[in-house]
């Protein structure tokens, strides 16, 4: 037995070194974080349930501690080490439905709040609007707003306001609402300098200060550079930084497109972005403006919302806030995770289940055991007190160690700008633990609530 503890604890140590390992060099990016996470994350779980093996065994001396106010908890500790098989089996259960539940409620994500700022989704541009029909003058000069028809065109709003209009080559939808893999996406021009040091970016194929200066490379005999959103790069299209893909120019010649950037979580998950120049030469009757974005005061944005859609009304102009779109992209991940959350919702009944099994098997098996206690003087609700601390230990073991894990690979591996819904996250974590020890204290009352004289002769 001393030999087999032995090499027991010897794995459980390789297993925590390997799993620190991964994470560490996915932390400093030598690993990829996915591979970090998921393999990382399940190699320290492993870890984990070796260490509470270790914590549940019986020890020799466990009877010299069971005294003092704490008696009744300790003995509860350990009565959940005599059938430690038993114990592990329901607690890794548990701890993995924990980590998946955990994982899952953390990438959960919620319409954003700071639309505002430069550095995020949507690069400090509070409204977004596209047009049926281009717009063929500039709004962001009182004349280009007077001869698209806007109404109070020298408004304090409008001079308040700074706008960015977008070139539009009509294509595909290339965001996640698409079910199908675009072949000929949707491309839009980004003017020279109009968004720098504006929206986040999750790689490139070069280290730069600022990645859209990479759109403005034109070499007429090389592969035209573009940036996308990473979902729709990773997800729709199927690209990494560096690879191509082929579209058509204005006169039907295949032309190559390079990316060399991705952005993280942007508004721009429909559309490929490519240089102003490179734009007019490969379609030079693409004039006009296709999407137009404006940036403003948040107390603001609902006015000069209606007045952008007024002004531009006869263009068929969609004005919408780009947390609203956003949102309405995010909804699409979160109706996956919905679907995962509910498989391990089930996996969480399962665990729950298995360890109410355990309980009633165990108290099949100590008949005896609480007949002897009763008749020694211990009242039926510390007998049922007893009882629920002991699977209240299994239960918290099991959720701890599952939720250490899962925080543990989130700090180490998780993506660069990925926010975590920690409203989510508590809510599920003390759900299972309502749930768990709602489930636990019914089978206690009901399996303890009865001690028949045959168990105490047999004892």
């Amino acid at each position: 037995p001393g030999r087999r503890g032995m090499t027991g604890t010897l794995v459980t140590v390789g297993l925590t070194i390997a799993a620190a390992t991964m994470m560490t060099t996915s932390a400093v990016g030598v690993l990829d974080v996915r591979i970090g996470y998921l393999v990382g994350g399940a190699v320290l779980l492993a870890a984990g349930l070796g260490w509470l093996s270790r914590l549940i065994r019986p020890k020799r001396s466990a009877s010299a501690r069971i005294a003092g106010p704490l008696a009744l908890a300790r003995l509860a500790a350990a009565n959940a080490g005599r059938r430690p098989t038993r114990t592990l089996l329901a607690a890794g259960l548990l701890a993995f439905t924990s980590f998946s539940l955990v994982t899952i409620a953390a990438f959960r994500q919620n319409p954003p709040t700071d639309t505002h700022l430069k550095h995020s989704g949507a690069g400090g541009f509070t409204l977004i609007g596209r047009a049926d029909i281009t717009l063929p003058n500039d709004m962001a000069t009182p004349s280009g707003r007077r001869l698209a028809g806007a109404p109070n065109s020298d408004d304090v709003i409008w001079s308040e306001a700074r706008f960015v209009g977008l070139r539009r080559r009509g294509g595909q939808d290339a965001s996640c609402l698409n079910i199908t893999r675009p072949t000929d996406p949707t491309i839009l021009a980004v003017p020279a300098g109009a968004f720098d040091g504006r929206f986040r970016f999750a790689g490139a194929v070069e280290e730069t200060d600022d990645p859209w200066r990479l759109l403005d490379a034109t070499d007429p005999h090389g592969p035209v550079p573009i940036i996308a959103d990473e979902a729709t790069a990773q997800w729709i299209l199927h690209l990494a930084p560096g690879d191509t893909l082929e579209v058509s120019d204005a006169q039907g010649r295949p032309v190559q497109l390079q990316l060399v950037a991705t952005l993280a979580a942007s508004i721009f998950q429909s559309e490929l972005l490519m240089g102003e120049a490179n734009f007019r030469r490969l379609w030079p009757s693409q004039t006009g403006v296709g999407v137009l974005l404006a940036a403003t005061a948040p107390a603001g944005a609902a006015d000069l919302q209606r007045a952008m859609a007024i002004g531009a009304g006869d263009y068929g102009l969609a004005v919408e806030p780009t947390s609203a779109l956003l949102g309405r992209l995010a909804e699409v991940a979160n109706t996956y995770l919905a679907t995962f959350q509910t498989l391990g919702a089930m996996g969480l009944l399962l665990g729950v289940a298995g360890l109410t099994v355990v309980l009633l098997r165990n108290l099949l098996e100590r008949r005896s055991e609480l007949a002897l206690l009763a008749a020694l003087g211990m009242s039926r609700r510390r007998r049922r007190r007893l009882l629920l601390i002991e699977n209240a230990f299994t239960l918290t073991a099991g959720l701890g160690v599952g939720f250490a894990v899962a925080m543990a690979a989130l700090a180490a591996a998780r993506p660069a700008g990925t926010p975590i819904n920690w409203l989510v996250l508590m809510g599920t974590m003390a759900g299972i633990l309502l749930v768990g020890l709602a489930t636990q204290a019914a089978a206690a009352t009901w399996a303890g609530r009865t001690v028949r004289p045959a168990d105490l002769r047999r004892e």
